[in-house]
C-alpha cells in the first residue's frame, strides 16, 4: 500500500531559515571548501539582507526546475562559480530530505495502524494468498503460461501461444466455442489423443496446434501462427445440436415450452448461428435433458431441506411422502408449514382459510395445493402449502389432514373454509372435518349456473340473492326467481338448480357470524396464485425457497407500515367504513331506549342494538364494523365509530399476528445432511400435442380475450345470418337447401331445382 502524505508532498523549505553553519556542513560532506560567508559572493550591487533572502526564500519547485548554465538563470545575477555548486548542493539536500520525511511519516503511519489493531495479523496481502494460480515458489518456471479458466469466454479471451488447458475435451469445448463466437469454421488436419491440429477451413493461413505436456492430462497450446481473413459464417459446422442446446440451457430452464420458431430466432440473434428447425429440435431436446439432469440433483436432497428447515425454523411442519416400491424412492408429495406463519396465523386471523390449487409450469410438473387466511386489514396470510403429483381427493385429503393437525380441528377453532368445486376438495372437506363450514366461490358457482341458464336478467337475480344479509330479502329474490322462469316440462329450473345446493354454502345471509367475514368469492386464493406466478416455474426446493423468502421480506414490511399507522384500525377496514359513512347522511335514527335505535333509511326501517353489535339488516353482526344504519345510531349520541369495531380489525392485534417471523435458511451447500437417503425427482408424463402453459380463461375473467365458445351465438359476415360463422358457411347453406314440394307425387324433383330455406 502505497501511503501519500499531503503534508510532506506539499513541503517546502522557502519559509526555512538557513543559517552559515548548515552550508558549511553541506559543503563539508560534498568535497567543497567551506565559506565563513556566503556574502562573499553576492554582488557588489546588492546587499546583504537582499542576499540571504534571495537563498532562504526561494520556493523548492524553483531549484528543482534549474536547468542550464548560470548564464541564462535571471535569479543568479551572474554569480560565480562555485555558487552553481551550491545551489546544486543545495538542491540535493532538500531531494534527500523530502524522502527522508516521506519514509518517517510513512513509517509513522504504520505503527499508528498496527497500535490501532489493523494489519498486525499480516504479513502479506490476502488477495495474493487468495489467488492459488498466481502462487509461485522460487523453484517453478520462471515463464508463466496462462492458465483456461471457466468465464474467460466472456471476456472476450480465447486460446494463446502457450496456454495450459486441464484436459483434451475442456481445449475441444474452447476452442470450437472461439471458433462459433467469432464465425470461422474449422478443419482438423489432426485429432489424436495426444495431439490436436486444427487450420481454417475456408483456406485462410490460421493455423493452431496442441499437445498435452509429459506425465500429465494437461493440454498446451503449441503452435498458433496466421490471421483469419476469412469473413463471419452463420452456417458453421462446429455448431451441432449439443453445442447449441449448452447455449440456450439457461433460456429452456427458464421457459420450458418455448416454440421452436421462436426458438430458432433467439438462436440467430444470441448465439449468432442460422439452422434448420430440425437441429432446433435436436438442440431443445438436449438442453431438457441437462436442465433435468441438474433439476434431478437438487431433487436428491430434499431429506436435508426438510431437516434444515426444521432445525432452522423450530416447531415447523415438514413431511415428506415417497413411493418406496422404487429404488431410489421417487418423491410424490412435499407438504410446509412453517412456525412463524402457523402461530401468526392462530394469534390474530380470522377462522377463515382459502383452499385452492394451481398447475406448475416447470420440468416435471405437478400441482400446489395451499392454504391462505386473511389478515385484520383484509390482506393475504399463508398458512400452508404442499406439492402434490395431481389435484385429486386422495391428495387434497391428505394436504386438509396435515392442516388439520397443524392449526387444530374444527370443533377447537370453528373453521370455515372457502374454495371452487374442485375434483375431490368437497368430498375430502366432508371427509377430514365433516362439522366445519364450506362456502363455495360465487364467480365459479355462476360460471356452472350460466352454462344452462343464460340472460343477464338471471346474472342479477343470482348475485342479488347470493349477496344479501337479510334472509328475508333472500327468499323474496328466490321466489322471483322461480317466477320469471317457471317450470316447462322436465326440464330443471333455475330455482330447481339452486335449491339443490346448500344455502349456507353460497348465500351470504346464512353464514355464521363468528368469521366476521363476509367474503363470498375465493380471490384471496387466486391473488396468492398470482403472488407466486414466478415461483411456480421452478423445481420444488427452488420454489419452496422463493416463496419462504417472499414471505418472509412481506412479514417485515407488514409489520413496519402498520406500526407507521397512527389509527387503531386497520386501514382497509377503515375504508369500508368511511364508505358506510357516507351512506347514513340517508339515516335517520330515532332514540328507542338504551341502546336500542329505529333507523329509517329510504323506504325501510331497520333496529340497531349497539351493545350487541346488531342490525337487522344482517351486516352489523356478520361484518364486524358498523353499518350505515348503526353509524347513523351512533350519531344520535356522538359515539365512536371504532369503539363498536371487533378486535380481529384493530391495530394491535395485527401486530400481534405478523410479530412472529421466518428465519433465514442457508445455501444448499450447507443443508443439514439427513440420514434417510435420497430421493429421485418424479417421473415425467409427456402428453399428446403441445404443452398449455396458460389456463383457459371464461368470459368472467378481467382482461380474458380468450375463453370457451360454447354458448356464444355466432354471426356470418357473408350474409350476416346468425347460428354460424364465415368458416361454416357453406355447410351451413348445404344443410338449410330442401328441395320443392310438388302436390303429383308421380313426378320427381329435378335436382338441379333447390330453393333454400332461409330465403323463402
Amino acid at each position: 500500500m502505497v501511503l501519500v502524505d499531503n503534508e510532506v508532498a506539499n513541503d517546502n523549505l522557502g519559509d526555512r531559515e538557513w543559517d552559515n553553519a548548515v552550508f558549511n556542513e553541506i559543503l563539508g560532506n560534498k568535497g567543497v571548501e567551506p565559506q565563513d560567508n556566503l556574502t562573499s559572493h553576492r554582488p557588489e550591487n546588492e546587499s546583504e539582507e537582499s542576499d540571504s533572502s534571495f537563498i532562504s526564500d526561494c520556493p523548492s519547485w524553483m531549484l528543482e526546475d534549474f536547468e542550464g548554465p548560470m548564464d541564462d538563470d535571471i535569479f543568479a545575477n551572474k554569480a560565480p562559480d562555485h555558487a552553481i555548486t551550491i545551489f546544486k548542493t543545495l538542491r540535493a539536500f532538500i531531494k534527500e530530505k523530502k524522502k527522508r520525511r516521506a519514509a518517517e511519516r510513512q513509517l509513522e503511519l504504520i505503527i499508528r495502524r498496527d497500535v490501532d489493531g489493523e494489519g498486525w495479523f499480516s504479513d502479506a496481502p490476502a488477495e495474493e494468498e487468495d489467488d492459488i494460480e498466481s502462487l509461485r515458489g522460487s523453484d517453478d518456471e520462471r515463464i508463466v503460461h496462462p492458465v483456461w479458466t471457466d468465464g474467460m469466454e466472456k471476456r472476450g479471451i480465447g486460446p494463446c501461444l502457450g496456454m495450459k488447458f486441464v484436459s483434451r475435451e475442456k481445449y475441444r469445448e474452447v476452442l470450437r466455442d472461439w471458433a462459433v463466437r467469432n464465425g470461422w469454421d474449422l478443419k482438423f488436419i489432426a485429432n489424436e489423443k495426444k495431439k490436436i491440429t486444427a487450420v481454417c477451413k475456408h483456406g485462410c493461413s490460421w493455423r493452431i496446434h496442441a499437445s498435452h505436456r509429459q506425465g500429465s492430462t494437461t493440454y498446451q497450446v503449441k503452435t498458433l501462427r496466421g490471421v483469419h481473413t476469412c469473413s463471419y459464417k452463420t452456417e458453421n459446422a462446429q455448431a451441432n445440436y449439443k453445442y447449441i442446446g449448452k447455449r440456450i440451457e439457461n433460456m429452456v430452464k427458464d421457459n420450458p415450452n418455448e416454440g421452436l420458431e421462436s426458438l430458432k430466432k433467439i438462436i440467430k440473434r444470441d448465439v449468432g448461428i442460422e439452422c434448420n428447425l430440425h437441429k432446433v429440435f435436436r438442440a431443445k431436446k438436449y438442453a431438457l435433458e441437462l436442465v433435468r439432469e441438474e433439476v434431478a440433483k437438487e431433487y436428491e436432497r430434499l431429506y436435508d431441506y426438510c431437516e434444515t428447515v426444521v432445525k432452522t425454523n423450530r416447531r415447523s411442519t415438514m413431511i415428506l411422502k415417497v413411493d418406496r416400491s422404487l429404488t431410489p424412492p421417487v418423491l410424490q408429495r412435499v407438504y410446509c408449514c412453517l412456525s412463524g406463519l402457523r402461530d401468526g396465523f392462530l394469534d390474530g386471523c380470522r377462522p377463515i382459510i382459502g383452499l385452492d390449487g394451481c398447475f406448475l409450469k416447470g420440468i416435471f410438473k405437478g400441482q400446489l395445493l395451499t392454504a391462505v387466511g386473511r389478515d385484520g386489514n383484509d390482506n393475504l396470510y399463508p398458512i400452508a402449502y404442499a406439492y402434490v403429483e395431481i389435484e385429486k381427493f386422495d391428495t387434497w385429503e391428505w394436504f386438509l389432514s396435515m392442516l388439520i393437525r397443524d392449526i387444530g380441528s374444527h370443533d377447537e377453532r370453528g373453521w370455515t373454509f372457502i374454495s371452487d368445486r374442485q375434483k375431490g376438495l368437497i368430498q375430502a372437506v366432508s371427509s377430514v372435518a365433516p362439522n366445519a363450514e364450506h362456502r363455495f366461490c360465487l364467480r365459479h358457482m355462476y360460471n356452472n349456473f350460466k352454462k344452462s341458464f343464460k340472460g343477464e336478467e338471471l346474472k342479477r337475480l343470482f348475485w342479488r340473492a347470493a349477496s344479501t344479509y337479510n334472509v328475508n330479502k333472500h327468499l323474496r329474490v328466490m321466489a322471483e326467481i322461480q317466477r320469471v322462469h317457471p317450470k316447462k316440462g322436465h326440464d330443471e329450473t333455475p330455482y330447481e338448480w339452486l335449491s339443490k345446493i346448500p344455502s349456507h354454502q353460497w348465500a351470504r345471509c346464512f353464514f355464521p357470524n363468528r368469521t366476521k367475514c363476509d367474503v363470498v368469492v375465493n380471490n384471496i386464493s387466486e391473488s396468492f396464485n398470482s403472488y407466486i406466478l414466478e415461483a411456480r416455474e421452478l423445481p420444488v426446493i427452488q420454489m419452496f425457497e422463493w416463496m419462504r423468502r417472499k414471505i418472509m421480506a412481506r412479514i417485515q414490511v407488514k409489520r413496519e407500515g402498520m406500526e407507521r399507522f397512527k389509527g387503531t384500525v386497520c386501514p382497509n377496514i377503515m375504508k369500508k367504513i368511511d364508505t358506510q359513512t357516507a351512506l347514513s347522511r340517508n339515516c335517520h335514527a330515532i332514540w328507542g331506549s338504551g341502546e336500542t335505535y329505529e333507523v329509517m333509511h329510504g323506504l325501510d326501517n331497520h333496529v340497531v342494538v349497539l351493545d350487541e353489535h346488531h342490525c337487522s339488516c344482517g351486516m352489523f353482526q356478520m361484518v364486524g364494523y358498523a353499518c350505515c344504519h348503526a353509524i347513523a345510531a351512533m350519531g344520535f349520541h356522538r359515539k365512536e365509530v371504532e369503539d363498536y369495531v371487533n378486535s380481529y380489525l384493530k391495530k394491535d392485534v395485527y401486530l400481534r399476528v405478523y410479530s412472529h417471523s421466518i428465519n433465514p435458511i442457508p445455501g444448499m451447500h450447507d443443508f443439514e445432511e439427513s440420514s434417510l437417503g435420497k430421493v429421485s425427482a418424479p417421473k415425467v408424463k409427456i402428453g399428446v400435442g403441445r404443452p398449455k402453459k396458460k389456463r383457459i380463461r371464461d368470459g368472467n375473467d378481467i382482461g380474458g380475450t380468450s375463453g370457451p365458445r360454447k354458448g356464444l351465438t355466432h354471426t356470418c359476415s357473408i350474409y350476416g345470418e346468425l347460428g354460424h360463422n364465415k368458416a361454416g358457411h357453406n355447410k351451413h347453406r348445404r344443410q338449410s337447401e330442401v328441395p320443392l314440394q310438388f302436390e303429383d307425387e308421380g313426378v320427381p324433383p329435378s335436382p338441379s331445382i333447390l330453393i333454400s330455406s332461409s330465403s323463402i
